[in-house]
């Protein structure tokens, strides 16, 4: 899979610390993690990208995106321009 080719859960781990480092220092995006336990937030994060990458067939979260991020829509404003600055 994928995941050993990336360099399995210590990649993933990077990635993930790397990303949120990032998104917390933008101030277009860092606001909708206000409040946000981070250290939950990065472990489920790790989980959804091991899972994507083929490194384990358990996930738990949502499976839905636009269901998973509604309460960002409402209370937010998330709209596709945040979508492309995170991507």
């Amino acid at each position: 899979p994928l995941f050993g080719r990336v360099g399995g859960a210590p990649a993933v781990t990077t990635a993930v610390d790397l990303f949120y480092t990032k998104m917390l220092a933008d101030p277009r995006v860092s606001y909708f993690f206000e409040g946000v336990d981070m250290k939950k937030q990065r472990s489920h994060q790790a989980r959804f990208l091991k899972f994507a990458l083929g490194g384990t067939d358990m996930y738990g979260g949502e499976g839905n995106m636009t269901k998973a991020h509604a309460r960002l829509v409402k209370q937010y404003g998330l709209e596709m321009k945040h979508f492309d600055i995170v991507v």
